[in-house]
């Protein structure tokens, strides 16, 4: 059985791989902000954690064969350390060849701009930074932030047909 790990609660939290969650909910752990969040799964395990601080949430490393986060990446801090923490964080709790399933709003889409939320915008661009075979050649090194062994390949990135979301997954290397 799956070991999946929701990060929570983003707008479309019940969308699951794309559609409604109705699986078991043995395996599911959703990270919340705190407890005012908990509504569907009352069978999950529920960690309350803030995602703005990813390294003070305790969870088990090489454990998790998914992490899915919906509308969330684009919230989180904006600045560089902030940005490989996260992802960092996320390479730890993915199990050896675990995916990352994910969406933001595209960078096209109105909602990215007229949001005050918005921290990120994710593009094919930015995740790759997040592979050291593809890392674009940037004006600035941000190989400090984020050392090697860590890896992802993108094995999926889309944009919706109405144009307003980015979806991607990528797979830890």
């Amino acid at each position: 059985m799956s070991e999946i790990l929701l990060l929570g609660p983003g707008k479309n939290r019940s969308r699951l791989l794309g559609r409604p969650f109705t699986g078991d909910t043995d395996n599911l752990w959703v990270i919340e902000k705190n407890d005012n969040y908990r509504r569907n799964w009352d069978d999950a395990r529920y960690i309350v954690g803030d995602l703005n601080d990813p390294c003070s949430i305790a969870l088990p490393h090489n454990h998790f064969d998914e992490v899915h986060g919906y509308e969330i990446f684009n919230l989180l801090p904006g600045d560089p350390a902030d940005f490989f923490d996260l992802w960092g964080e996320i390479y730890d709790w993915l199990s050896p060849a675990g995916q990352v399933i994910g969406s933001t709003p595209n960078w096209k889409s109105r909602f990215i701009h007229a949001y005050p939320g918005q921290q990120r915008v994710y593009t094919p661009e930015l995740l790759a930074y997040l592979d050291q075979d593809s890392v674009l050649n940037a004006k600035e090194d941000f190989s400090e932030f984020w050392p090697k062994p860590y890896c992802f390949k993108s094995i999926f990135m889309a944009d919706s047909t109405d144009g307003d979301a980015f979806y991607f997954r990528l797979v830890k290397c």
